[in-house]
C-alpha cells in the first residue's frame, strides 16, 4: 500500500502548450493525491500548508493571473479557463470526504483542509457556495474537528454566518482569508467589496478572519501611496473585525506566464523564476510594516500563510518556516507566544517514532540528522528528492512531531 501511495502523488504532471515559446503546464491540478480521473481523491491535492478540496473549475472573476490557467485539465478545450464554475467531478461530497479521511495524509482532527484553492473561487455562485459549506458540515457529520481555510474575493456571503456559527460548534476553526491588494481593473477585473460582512463573524468563536494583502506587485501599483490608501481604508471600514493580516507578493509558474503573456496579453512581472518562491520588493514590506503599526498596531502581521494558520491553531510553525530561517518569517511582526513557539529550542534525536509514522502514510525515510536547534535535517532519500505531494507531507509531520514534544 505505501508503494501505491507514492506512486499515486508521483506521476509526470507536465503538458507543453506551444506558442512562439513552450509553457510547461500542470497536465492535471498541481500536488492532486492521485492520477485517476476517476478516483475520488483526484478532487483533493496537497498544498503548502492543507490539503485542498476542488470540486469545481472555472471562476467568473477572471483574475488575469490565475495560477488554475495554468492547469491542462481545466483549459484544454481552448486554453482559457471557463468564467462560470462547471463541477468537475462525477463523485458526491460525501464520497471525497470519506475517501480523504481514509487517505494516510490525512490526520483526524489536525490535518487543514482548504477549498477551491485551485479551482475556483469558493463564493462564486450560489452553488459553489452550497459546496463549499457541504463539504464542511460533512466533516463535522462525520465527528471530526479539522480546521477549514477559506481563501476569497468574493467578500462573506450574509446567507452563510449561520452555518460557519453551526460548524463551529462542533470544535473546527475557520480561517477567512479575505483577498484586497487594491489591483486595478485590468488585473482583477472583479472590482467588489472584498471584506464585506466580516462583522458578521466576529463575535463567532473559532472563526478567524486575515486580510490577505495579496498579491502585492509593484509594477500593478503596490507603492507607497496606493498602499496608504488601502490601509486607511481598511482601518475607516472594518477595524476591530481583523485578526491578522497576511501580506505577500507574486510567484511565477509557467502556467502564471502563460495566463498572463499568452491569454492575456499583459506583460510579466520581474519575478524570481522559482516555482516555490513569491516575489515581494523590500521597499514593499518596509512600507507594510509602517503602516500596519500606523493603523494596525496591535494586529499580528505574518508573511507566511502557514504563519497565521498556525497562530490560530496556537501552534509553532505548521510547516517548519521558522526552521529554514525565511526572510519573511523574521520580517512578520508576530505576537510573542507564537514566536516563544517557534522559537523553542528543540534537538530531536530520537527518530523512531517520526519514521513510523511517515510509514504508516506509505512514506520510507530514514532520518540521520534532525537538529531543530541548528536548523539541519540530514535524511536518505534527501527530502528534496520527493514530489511536491510527499516532500510538503515529510515537512508537516516532522512540524507537527515538533510541536507534540513541545506539549508533552
Amino acid at each position: 500500500m505505501g508503494k501505491d501511495i507514492i506512486k499515486d502523488v508521483s506521476f509526470k504532471n507536465e503538458k507543453i502548450i506551444h506558442t512562439d515559446k513552450d509553457y510547461f503546464l500542470n497536465e492535471k491540478p498541481f500536488g492532486v493525491l492521485t492520477a485517476d480521473e476517476q478516483s475520488p481523491l483526484f478532487s483533493v491535492s496537497v498544498s503548502n500548508s492543507s490539503l485542498s478540496i476542488d470540486i469545481w473549475s472555472g471562476c467568473s472573476f477572471a483574475c488575469k493571473y490565475c495560477h488554475v490557467q495554468g492547469i491542462y485539465t481545466y483549459i484544454k478545450e481552448d486554453g482559457k479557463m471557463k468564467r462560470h464554475p462547471i463541477l468537475n467531478t462525477k463523485h458526491s461530497i460525501d464520497e471525497i470526504v470519506s475517501a480523504l479521511i481514509k487517505h494516510p495524509f490525512f490526520e483526524k482532527d489536525k490535518t487543514i483542509i482548504s477549498i477551491c484553492t485551485s479551482s475556483t473561487e469558493p463564493f462564486a455562485s450560489t452553488k459553489v457556495t452550497e459546496s463549499t459549506i457541504e463539504i464542511m458540515k460533512t466533516f463535522v457529520k462525520k465527528k471530526v474537528k479539522n480546521p477549514f481555510w477559506i481563501v476569497t474575493k468574493a467578500g462573506l456571503p450574509k446567507n452563510i454566518v449561520k452555518d460557519l456559527e453551526e460548524i463551529t460548534k462542533n470544535g473546527n476553526k475557520i480561517m477567512l482569508s479575505m483577498c484586497w491588494a487594491g489591483n486595478p481593473k485590468e488585473i482583477e477585473p472583479a472590482q467588489n467589496e472584498r471584506l464585506k460582512n466580516i462583522e458578521l463573524v466576529r463575535n463567532i468563536p473559532n472563526v478567524y478572519v486575515a486580510w490577505y494583502l495579496r498579491p502585492l506587485v509593484k509594477e500593478w501599483g503596490a507603492n507607497a501611496k496606493n498602499l496608504e490608501k488601502i490601509f486607511k481604508y481598511v482601518k475607516d471600514n472594518y477595524d476591530g473585525y481583523i485578526d491578522m493580516i497576511v501580506p505577500g507578493g507574486m510567484r511565477w509558474t509557467s502556467g502564471i506566464e502563460y495566463a498572463l503573456t499568452e491569454i492575456n496579453n499583459i506583460k510579466l512581472p520581474k519575478l524570481i523564476k522559482d516555482d516555490n518562491k513569491k516575489t515581494l520588493d523590500d521597499k514593499i514590506v518596509e512600507t507594510i510594516n509602517k503602516l500596519s503599526t500606523k493603523y494596525f498596531k496591535d494586529i499580528p502581521v505574518f508573511y507566511n500563510s502557514s504563519c497565521a494558520l498556525s497562530y490560530m491553531l496556537n501552534k509553532s510553525s505548521i510547516t517548519l518556516v521558522n526552521h529554514y530561517k525565511e526572510k519573511n518569517c523574521l520580517c512578520s511582526n508576530c505576537p510573542k507566544e507564537l514566536r516563544v513557539l517557534c522559537n523553542k529550542k528543540l534537538i530531536i534525536t530520537e527518530f523512531v517514532d517520526l519514521e513510523k509514522k511517515l510509514s504508516k502514510m506509505g512514506i520510507k525515510i530514514k532520518f540521520k540528522k534532525l537538529d531543530l536547534k541548528n536548523h539541519e535535517i540530514v535524511t536518505i532519500p534527501e527530502i528534496d528528492s520527493f514530489e511536491y505531494a510527499v516532500k510538503q507531507i515529510i515537512i508537516r509531520t516532522i512540524a507537527e512531531y515538533k510541536n507534540e514534544l513541545i506539549n508533552k
